[in-house]
């Protein structure tokens, strides 16, 4: 769950930049305009918030050409609710998957519409709103005290790790995993509202949640290298109904050169020419006949589709 905190210094925008960021700014304004009104139509106890900026992250969309600079507020406020508290010592426990039981921790965020903003060179940029609540902010990301500098930059590296997966799957696209965190800008833009279900109605908070991160044994019978992969379950709680592993493979252009074994609890996954090579064990059985495995080649990921036996997890 490591996040690097370095970027290449290499943000030249091309001769397209300007088509593109008409483009993004076209949308924005779209969006921005149906947003409000949907948001007031289709959820009238929803309420308004206009959070207060916290940090500001520069990274970059992946896939996109040109290259399109890309960075994330992330805000606070009093009307998101708290996540239960851990010690530090529990959260590095869960980042290094020594105790799967504190991996059920939730992070309730809101996660705003994407807005299109000029950067300080004059050049377009996207940039997404994240909001969480205010205790947590102050107390977790940004602790008082030169002493808790190591506290303050433990739960950033954290907290950061579930937004970026949660930008990518709201709208379907790639961050670079490398970033870095300004020192002297807060936000980037106007402060934008957002609109949330008032907390004492059924709540419309999107949670992202490392809970349905599955923790699975390893084994490995390759000096290959391992490619990245995470693995979410449906339903969170329980015994999941359906299992889904995600495998980044960046170099691999076409589905045929991948094989794909479903065992009965193991998944086995390479390429040819072999570059990559994926072997886990799963925490449940897999109803094999039903696998399904789908290669995309615009993010280069291979997504495995698993329905799970009904048996107690082992």
């Amino acid at each position: 769950m490591n996040v690097s905190t370095t970027l290449d210094d290499d943000d030249s925008f091309n001769d397209e930049t300007e088509k593109l960021y008409e483009k993004l700014l076209n949308d924005a304004a779209l969006s921005g305009a149906m947003g409000e009104n949907i948001a007031k139509s289709a959820n009238p106890e929803a309420i308004t918030v206009r959070p207060n900026p916290g940090f500001c992250v520069k990274t970059k969309t992946m896939g996109e050409s040109p290259i399109i600079k890309t960075f994330i507020n992330v805000c606070y406020s009093d009307s998101l609710p708290e996540p239960r508290e851990i010690s530090n010592e529990e959260l590095l426990r869960m980042i290094n998957d020594v105790d799967e039981t504190i991996t059920s921790y939730r992070v309730p965020m809101s996660l705003g519409d994407k807005h299109a903003e000029v950067d300080n060179s004059g050049e377009g940029c996207v940039v997404y709103d994240v909001i969480i609540n205010s205790r947590f902010y102050n107390k977790k990301l940004e602790p008082p005290g030169e002493q808790n500098l190591m506290t303050g930059n433990l739960w950033k590296g954290f907290l950061l790790t579930v937004v970026f997966e949660g930008i990518e799957q709201k709208y379907d696209v790639q961050l670079y995993r490398k970033y870095i965190i300004l020192k002297n800008k807060r936000y980037m833009g106007v402060v934008q509202q957002q609109y949330i279900r008032n907390k004492s109605k059924t709540s419309l908070i999107e949670e992202i949640d490392v809970s349905d991160t599955i923790v699975p044994k390893s084994t490995r019978s390759s000096n290959l290298p391992e490619p990245n992969y995470r693995l979410k379950k449906h339903p969170e709680s329980g015994i999941p109904s359906t299992v889904w592993c995600i495998v980044d493979l960046p170099t691999t252009e076409n589905g045929t050169t991948v094989d794909v074994d479903v065992g009965e609890d193991r998944i086995v996954v390479h390429d040819r020419p072999l570059k990559y090579y994926l072997d886990i064990y799963l925490p449940y059985n897999i109803i094999q006949k039903y696998v399904n495995a789908k290669f995309n080649g615009k993010t280069h990921q291979l997504v495995i589709t698993m329905p799970v036996q009904q048996t107690p997890e082992r």
